[in-house]
C-alpha cells in the first residue's frame, strides 16, 4: 500500500514537473519580448539622459539601423539557403534595405536634399528584378511566409511601423496634445522610440521564419 502511494506521488510530481516545463516553454516568447521591450525603453531613456533625443546620430537611431542590418542579413541568409522562399526573401530584403536608406537620409541630404530616393529606387528595381524570376513564384512564397506564425507577427509589426508610428508622429497631433507647451523633442522621442520598438518586433519575427523544406 505504501509502495503504491509512493508511486502515485512520484507520478504526480513528474506530471507537475512536465506541466511546468511546458508552461515555461509556452511563455518563453513573452519573457523574451518583455526583455526586448525593456531594452528599447532603456535605449530611449539613455538618449534622453545624454541629450541625444533630437539628433540623427542618437543611440535610438543607431539601434534602428542595427536592427535593419540584422533583418537584412537574416533575410539574405534565408534567400541563399532556402530556394522554396528565395524570391520572397529577396524582395523582402530589398524592402528593408530601402528602409535603411531612408533612415540615412540625413547623410544623403549632405550631398543633395532628398537624394536618398535615387539609391532607394535602384535597390527597389534590383529587388523586383531578382525576385520576378521564375515567374509567378514570389506571390506564393510571400503567402507562405505571411501565413505562418512568424508572418502574422511580422504583419502586426509592419502595421505598427508604417501606419501607427506615422499617425502617432504627426506634428498637428502633438500640437493639439501639448498646446502652447509643445516641444518637438518630446514628439521626436516618442516617434523614434515607437519606430525602434517596431523594428525590434520585425527583427524578432524575421528570426522566427522557418525554412520551407521540399
Amino acid at each position: 500500500m505504501k509502495e503504491h502511494s509512493f508511486t502515485t506521488i512520484a507520478s504526480c510530481d513528474t506530471a507537475e514537473s512536465n506541466s511546468l516545463k511546458l508552461l515555461l516553454k509556452a511563455t518563453a516568447p513573452f519573457w523574451l519580448l518583455a526583455l526586448l521591450f525593456a531594452f528599447v525603453t532603456a535605449i530611449v531613456r539613455i538618449d534622453a539622459m545624454l541629450g541625444f533625443s533630437s539628433t540623427e546620430t542618437s543611440i535610438t537611431e543607431l539601434g534602428q539601423l542595427s536592427l535593419l542590418a540584422l533583418i537584412c542579413a537574416r533575410l539574405l541568409y534565408i534567400a541563399k539557403s532556402d530556394r522554396n522562399i528565395r524570391q520572397a526573401a529577396t524582395l523582402m530584403t530589398a524592402f528593408f534595405m530601402v528602409c535603411a536608406i531612408r533612415e540615412l537620409d540625413f547623410l544623403f541630404d549632405k550631398l543633395l536634399h532628398g537624394s536618398w530616393i535615387y539609391p532607394a529606387l535602384v535597390v527597389t528595381g534590383l529587388g523586383i528584378l531578382l525576385s520576378a524570376r521564375p515567374k509567378g513564384l514570389v506571390l506564393k512564397q510571400l503567402a507562405d511566409i505571411l501565413g505562418s506564425k512568424a508572418g502574422a507577427l511580422l504583419m502586426l509589426s509592419m502595421a505598427m511601423l508604417l501606419v501607427f508610428s506615422r499617425l502617432w508622429g504627426m506634428g498637428d497631433f502633438w500640437t493639439e496634445v501639448m498646446g502652447v507647451e509643445y516641444m518637438r523633442a518630446v514628439k521626436r522621442t516618442s516617434e523614434e522610440g515607437l519606430e525602434l520598438l517596431s523594428y525590434t518586433m520585425i527583427a524578432y519575427s524575421v528570426l522566427q521564419i522557418k525554412f520551407i523544406r521540399d
